[in-house]
């Protein structure tokens, strides 16, 4: 009962913004959603309430807190689907930094998931061309070259009729 009250008042509290933007309401919010995370019974509550607080560290251009609010997310679900939330977190992702990071934790989890060899290659793949448009576009040689060995690694380890 606890969770759903502290639940429904933040979200009153930013209903209330969509007339008028103010910051103590937002602060409002975020305090009934800190407190329905409290009494958060599951897993998809806790991720629920997570994702309207990191939507209003976001409002309020506070990106360290929002990461780690999206941290905490990625932390809730198992290993083995930790690369589609932070595949997910990356797409949601407001600047490229916090998108480089992402993709990043969730090159780390590829091997955690429980699917094919082939799959696993694919997604790699997949990430580390995403990577590497960011990191050309910045011009970051050295973590380009890191991320052509490990497309490179991924390569080698896939069945050749799939290249």
């Amino acid at each position: 009962i606890l969770y759903w009250t502290y639940l429904h008042i933040g979200d009153l509290f930013i209903q209330k913004n969509l007339d008028v933007f103010e910051q103590t309401n937002l602060m409002q919010a975020l305090q009934a959603y800190q407190n329905a995370l409290e009494f958060a019974d599951d897993n998809q509550e806790q991720l629920n309430v997570l994702t309207k607080i990191r939507d209003i560290y976001h409002r309020f251009d506070n990106h360290n807190m929002a990461v780690k609010t999206s941290v905490q997310m990625a932390n809730l679900v198992d290993d083995a689907l930790k690369i589609d939330m932070f595949l997910r977190l990356a797409d949601q992702s407001v600047s490229k930094e916090e998108e480089v990071y992402f993709l990043e934790q969730a090159l780390k989890f590829v091997t955690e998931e429980k699917i094919s060899t082939l799959k696993q290659c694919e997604h790699t793949l997949e990430i580390c061309a995403r990577l590497l448009k960011i990191y050309e576009k910045a011009g970051q040689k050295a973590d380009m070259t890191r991320i052509y060995n490990i497309q490179n690694q991924a390569h080698r380890i896939m069945p050749t009729q799939y290249i």
